[in-house]
């Protein structure tokens, strides 16, 4: 699985996109030292998917979705 291969590969931050749920998980790492990715959270329509690794990226979920 995909998640697996990025964590491995120590990528800091993985997002999978649902598309039947409109909704984006984020997985990352809490410090560049963690082994894997510990923190994991779930943005949904209605929210903005913000990243620490891209400070300037705001997503409207809604939008992204919008059909």
């Amino acid at each position: 699985m995909k998640f697996e291969t990025y964590e491995r590969a120590e990528l800091p931050e993985l997002w999978l996109v649902d598309t039947a749920s409109n909704s984006i998980l984020v997985y990352r790492r809490s410090s560049p030292s963690a082994k894997t990715f510990d923190v994991a959270l779930e943005f949904s329509e209605g929210e903005r998917l913000t990243s620490p690794m891209l400070p300037r990226l705001s997503v409207d979920i809604t939008a992204l979705f919008d059909r």
